[in-house]
């Protein structure tokens, strides 16, 4: 049976998002931000599946048959357009922050696939942006159960 991202839905917003892929046989994770979720999970697909990812590590694990869940961890809720053009060095920066918090609170450069911190924003976040993010269980679940049939 082929390796696969679990979880990822083919049907989705385009939203900012705050992501982990973890291994579902290691447990190590890979945290990422994204101002565009679908964009970014097929990026992650395309790459595992053609074998040219551009983590060589998450790249073996992928080839040796391990599976990787697809967790949502912070997200903006639906918004239009219009609004995230109007504030997207505010979205980019709040999401890049929050990358950086779980980073270092999963230890994902030690003890998983991250290499660096990422790069800190060039402007601070507003607190206006970072209070309309929220946190993905109950919607990383909700997400599972609307799309177990659409597993990538």
């Amino acid at each position: 049976m082929a390796s696969k991202l679990i979880g990822f839905p083919l049907q989705f917003d385009h939203g900012a998002v705050v992501y982990c892929l973890q291994n579902t046989r290691s447990g190590k994770v890979y945290i990422g931000k994204t101002v565009d979720f679908f964009v970014r999970m097929t990026q992650h697909r395309i790459g595992l599946q053609g074998n040219n990812h551009p983590n060589q590590e998450m790249q073996d694990d992928f080839n040796n048959g391990d599976d990787f869940l697809v967790i949502c961890l912070f997200r903006y809720p639906a918004i239009s357009e219009a609004y995230r053009k109007e504030h997207a060095k505010d979205i980019d920066a709040t999401v890049s922050r929050l990358e950086q918090e779980f980073i270092r609170e999963f230890d994902a450069i030690e003890r998983g696939y991250n290499k660096q911190l990422s790069r800190p924003p060039k402007y601070p976040p507003s607190s206006k942006v970072r209070s309309t993010l929220r946190p993905c269980e109950d919607y990383a679940a909700e997400l599972e159960i609307r799309n177990r049939r659409n597993i990538v």
